[in-house]
């Protein structure tokens, strides 16, 4: 079979499904009027993006801007941004199925193996729901699999352009989503030049790929006191802390004088900042983009460190409750992330297709599973330390799906399950190369033993 056409099947059939669930089926990204672009905490309103998208985007600080920056322009070009951005995510899904087959079939070395897993994720029903869902989790889950495809690339011919590729994906990564702290493209800059060719060209022109995610979270930092792509981090972190503890604990430790104050059990968190006008945070800004009533607001930041101060002093005075609702977030991570609560209305629509999908359970394992795998895989084929380098592929999936799923559990709890949307590309090919590896490797053994077997007697 030839490579191309087992890249092109993927995406065709992909393709096809997901114009079938649009116009057959119905699913449509405002299907639920409840969720549109302006009812979302990250997103910043339509008109405002119409009217004034450079100022809108250059000052958010709650979440990075790319996500924003492109619906802004399509709200430019177009009246219909949300219908045009399920189209382009519709294309980056089908692209995200052609690369996952290119991914597995170079981790693999088998062609029927790629096709397999492109052609399983092109009807997995979380990738189409997803596609018809206005924030940025398609997004997120291709810069992933652009990432993993450019380490797939370099795996096969050692060229270094394949490299500043990586980084490039990584950055756009890190823009898109604030899950993806810029330490992980640090480390990534790091892994880069060590397996280039030409460190010292590779190094210079990846740092300068990188500037852009940079300036964004040193900006958040310098202004806003928050290290890295969202100041909201003190509140999810307080959403997580404070699971589980009993009414009478929490106003114990926020008596006065106590541990933590007592406005993060006065206002419910996430609140909008009109409601902490009251406690003091009453700063004001010459930019409007920073002046309404939502989560962009220039007092967010105060509030959100107010949270997050009170949440490490919870977590602090009873680390087993904490330890307890990480295990619950896990709990929630394993769930199928096409059961999101947002994607109820599309789910509904093709129900038969998604009652494909609930092996979520299996999730609780097959998660460490394919961070494991990777390393065996390669201390199978003759010591995974000195493979590393010639085989960098499944060791950075491992990494992508070990940083993804310990972020997303120790660091927030309520839509952990979507959370793991991104991350579910890289676990398939994962587990269908690093098994596909283990069981030639010890097919090869058993060969070896048969054809040999004065050496084994």
């Amino acid at each position: 079979m030839r490579p191309r056409l087992e890249v092109a099947l993927p995406a065709a059939l992909h393709l096809a499904a997901a114009l079938l669930c649009r116009f057959v089926f119905g699913v449509e990204i405002d299907s639920d009027p409840r969720l549109g672009w302006d009812s979302f905490w990250q997103t910043v309103p339509l008109v405002a993006l119409r009217d004034a998208l450079l100022e809108n985007v250059l000052t958010l600080h709650g979440q990075p801007p790319l996500h924003n920056l492109g619906v802004g322009l399509l709200a430019k070009l177009s009246a219909q941004p949300l219908q045009l951005l399920h189209a382009i995510h519709i294309v980056m899904g089908a692209a995200m199925c052609a690369m996952a087959s290119a991914i597995a079939q170079s981790a693999s070395s088998s062609s029927l193996l790629g096709l397999g897993v492109g052609c399983l994720l092109a009807l997995h029903p979380a990738l189409l729901l997803y596609e018809a869902y206005p924030l940025y989790t398609l997004s997120t889950a291709f810069w992933i699999a652009t990432a993993l495809f450019a380490v797939s690339r370099f795996q096969v011919d050692r060229r270094d352009s394949w490299l500043l590729l990586f980084v490039l994906a990584l950055t756009l990564l890190v823009l898109t989503r604030a899950l993806y702290h810029v330490v992980l493209l640090v480390l990534c800059i790091a892994i880069a030049t060590w397996l280039a060719g030409n460190r010292r060209r590779v190094l210079v022109l990846s740092l300068l790929i990188a500037m852009p995610a940079a300036g964004f979270s040193g900006r958040n930092f310098v202004v806003h006191g928050a290290p890295g792509g969202s100041t909201w981090a003190g509140c999810n972190l307080w959403k997580i802390a404070s699971a589980g503890h009993k009414d009478e604990t929490l106003r114990t430790l926020a008596r006065p004088g106590g541990p933590i104050s007592p406005v993060v059990l006065r206002v419910p968190v996430f609140s909008p900042p009109a409601a902490y006008r009251v406690f003091g945070f009453n700063r004001s800004s010459d930019a409007a983009a920073l002046s309404r009533n939502d989560h962009h607001n220039v007092n967010i930041p105060e509030i959100c460190a107010l949270y997050g101060g009170a949440a490490l002093k919870l977590m602090a005075h009873d680390p087993v409750q904490y330890a307890g609702n990480v295990w619950r977030a896990y709990r929630q991570f394993s769930l199928p992330s096409s059961g999101h609560g947002h994607l109820r209305v599309n789910a509904e629509k093709i129900a038969p297709w998604t009652s494909l999908s609930k092996l979520g359970p299996l999730f609780l394992g097959l998660v460490p599973l394919a961070m494991a795998l990777p390393f065996f895989s390669l201390r199978h084929a003759g010591g995974w330390a000195t493979s590393l380098r010639t085989q960098p592929l499944l060791p950075m999936a491992a990494l992508f799906i070990a940083y993804t799923a310990a972020v997303a559990c120790v660091a927030d709890l309520g839509e952990n399950e979507r959370f793991k949307f991104p991350i579910e590309l890289p676990v398939l090919c994962v587990l269908g190369s690093a098994s596909f590896s283990l069981w030639q490797g010890q097919r090869a053994h058993s060969l070896s033993r048969t054809s040999n077997p004065g050496e084994h007697g």
